[in-house]
């Protein structure tokens, strides 16, 4: 999976990753989606959908499958 720039993510209200682009904060990767406004907006403290500022997106990797054994690493 590649960055996308953030102009080609959905609009239907499907979740991504983005990037946060501003200077002081620890998480720069974000699962976001854009709004009904066409904001792009992160799930932030008690459910809150807040909008930050961001360049990328990519999709959310597909979920584990619990059905086959994960390999230990190392």
């Amino acid at each position: 999976m590649e960055w996308r720039p953030i102009e080609t993510a959905p609009k239907d209200g499907e979740w991504f990753l983005a990037n946060d682009t501003r200077p002081n904060v620890w998480r720069k990767v974000r699962m976001a989606r854009v709004n009904p406004d066409g904001e792009v907006v992160a799930v932030g403290g008690a459910g809150t959908h807040k909008p930050f500022p961001c360049t990328h997106w990519m999709p959310l990797p597909e979920p584990p499958n619990p059905s086959k054994p994960s390999r230990p690493q190392g």
